[in-house]
């Protein structure tokens, strides 16, 4: 749903986390009835995030003009206006700065992450290391995305297609 610019990837990457795994729907009925869908066959567990429920964003107070922050997260990836409270969840507040000593001095003004991929929360816990997340905003990917959509509408399409036979 998003796309960003190879130099940000990992750092927005790391600051998704899990939630990049989650699930757009337009609206909490869809959600629900794949939650259903879900329970009825044992597959475990998924986020959703209903479009018509989830939050707006609330302004961001201005970064300071420091050397080394970059931006928020979220103001990082380009993606529709229509996902902005999907992203807002996924993003939230983050800050993306240049390195860990930058985000040193700023800890506890900001949950921030590194284009190295540190993330580091405004309590002061400190993530790092190597990393090989599973879930990316590569380029690469897109065609992976396009396909899935793909079998999603050819799906959506027979589930429509049953829904009016019974009918």
């Amino acid at each position: 749903l998003g796309k960003v610019d190879a130099k940000y990837a990992i750092a927005l990457e790391i600051a998704a986390g899990a939630r990049m795994q989650c699930i757009v729907t337009d609206n909490d009925e869809d959600a629900a009835r794949a939650i259903e869908y879900l329970k009825k066959r044992d597959l475990g567990r998924v986020t959703f995030l209903p479009l018509n429920r989830m939050q707006n964003r609330p302004l961001f107070k201005a970064l300071p003009k420091t050397e080394g922050i970059i931006d928020y997260a979220i103001n990082l990836v380009s993606y529709s206006q229509r996902f902005d409270s999907a992203f807002w969840y996924v993003f939230g507040d983050t800050v993306v700065v240049a390195n860990l000593d930058i985000a040193r001095k700023l800890i506890g003004k900001f949950r921030m992450v590194t284009l190295e991929g540190e993330l580091i929360e405004r309590a002061g816990a400190i993530t790092g290391g190597s990393s090989k997340s599973r879930f990316k905003f590569a380029v690469s990917e897109e065609e992976k995305i396009k396909k899935i959509a793909e079998e999603i509408a050819i799906y959506e399409s027979k589930r429509l297609e049953i829904t009016r036979r019974e009918a």
